[in-house]
């Protein structure tokens, strides 16, 4: 009864909804697949269930591509039956990754619930129900009755059940498949894994959340001016953020006075609810002084990979810095949903002056200023740098929605800064 004659009579017979639970074969292996028909001829006969493809469907398209008619089967079971031998059958003879099985499991959720529905419907005609006094209640009545978080749950438990694979990987799918569509497809092809898609999902809701902060909350080009930290930061009100780069132990005199001038009248400016970071170089003996004069809440490190340099002939080459970071008694939590921003070690390129975008030996990138400002700010605070150089901190802060202030006393890196787009008040 399902052998045909010819290609043409059976070129254009429709794939059954159990069948697409399952992803196609790849182009590579779909390409052994047609070799091997054109060879051997078809070794296995198609599935029929209800007049569609039920199993089958790469050896189907493999003979019309490589001229072979296929040969078919009636499969005779259920619906029930005829989604469990589909299961059963890829399970068997292919191997699907964690991710894909996950992603299949939230389309079987939908497909086991509506068999449930259909089952529950079957059983309208022949179950009564009474309540406590003996009296008939109408059958849809008690359905709609039922608690559909209970069932929703079991359907996704048992998907996970028969596919042999995580229940919460099952669910983390079926929320990528109801946020993004199309990155629920990657999965099931094996493209892409779950932990990659979550990954670059909470990277796109960051990066939305970061525009939107800026379209609603314009600000005003950072302003800088000549002076003297010390002399500045007398003059400034409390800030929600001390951000800065001072000088390192290469470049002052003394260090241990140079950071006993600055650093306590610095964390004085900082709000109870705010927080500081201060980047600071790695040599032992500035760290000591730093830690000496006031004590952070946490060292962190900033690290790059990107910078080559002499290599010393007796010690370790230094790709990493030291960034003292202080919490003000009463801040709020951070706001770092990506998980990878909030660790203490910071990988971050340091600005390439091949690509234009590095104007001092020392400069931090400004992805390590968004970072530490989204995560402690909100559009509108104060964002201050006694130490500005040429201004990156500060032209982060005005991007994110924050009113950026600073001041260095170098005319000529103030002059870069004006270029970059800071507002600048000589005198």
């Amino acid at each position: 009864m399902f052998n045909f004659s010819n290609l043409s009579d059976v070129e254009h017979i429709e794939f059954h909804r159990y069948a697409d639970l399952f992803p196609m074969m790849q182009a590579d292996e779909f390409s052994s697949l047609v070799e091997n028909i054109k060879q051997h001829g078809l070794r296995e006969k198609v599935w029929l269930f209800q007049g569609k493809i039920l199993d089958g469907r790469n050896r189907y398209k493999a003979c019309l591509q490589s001229g072979v008619t296929p040969e078919f089967r009636q499969f005779t079971g259920d619906e029930n039956q005829a989604l469990q031998a589909v299961i059963s059958w890829n399970l068997e003879r292919r191997h699907l990754s964690s991710s894909q099985k996950a992603a299949i499991g939230v389309e079987l959720e939908d497909l086991l619930a509506e068999l449930e529905r259909q089952a529950k419907e079957r059983q309208k005609e022949s179950i009564k129900f009474r309540d406590e006094k003996g009296r008939a209640i109408p059958v849809s009545q008690k359905f709609d009755q039922l608690d559909e978080d209970c069932n929703e749950r079991r359907a996704t438990a048992k998907a996970a059940a028969v596919l042999g694979t995580n229940r919460q990987y099952v669910s983390d799918a079926k929320k990528l498949r109801q946020t993004a569509p199309e990155v629920h497809q990657q999965i099931k092809e094996g493209k892409v894994t779950i932990s990659q898609a979550k990954k670059q999902q909470k990277q796109l809701e960051r990066e939305e959340a970061v525009a939107k902060q800026v379209a609603v909350s314009p600000v005003g080009k950072p302003s800088l001016e000549v002076s003297d930290a010390i002399e500045w930061l007398s003059r400034q009100e409390p800030a929600d953020l001390l951000l800065t780069d001072p000088p390192y132990s290469t470049d002052v005199e003394n260090i241990v006075d140079f950071a006993a001038s600055w650093l306590p009248l610095a964390l004085s400016k900082v709000k109870p609810t705010g927080r500081a970071f201060i980047c600071i170089g790695a040599y032992p003996e500035e760290l000591h002084t730093y830690l000496s004069v006031a004590m952070p809440d946490q060292v962190l490190v900033w690290t790059y990979r990107n910078t080559l340099g002499p290599t010393p002939s007796h010690r370790y080459k230094l790709n990493w810095q030291a960034i003292l970071y202080y919490v003000g008694k009463d801040a709020p939590p951070l706001d770092s949903p990506v998980m990878v921003e909030q660790f203490s070690v910071q990988d971050i390129s340091a600005p390439d002056g091949r690509q234009g975008d590095r104007y001092h030996e020392w400069q931090k990138p400004l992805e390590l200023a968004n970072r530490f400002i989204r995560h402690c700010t909100r559009p509108g605070d104060t964002v201050i740098d006694p130490f500005a150089c040429t201004g990156t901190f500060l032209i982060s802060a005005s991007k994110l929605g924050r009113v950026g202030l600073g001041c260095d006393v170098s005319i000529e890196n103030l002059k870069i800064a004006e270029a970059r787009g800071c507002y600048v008040k000589f005198s």
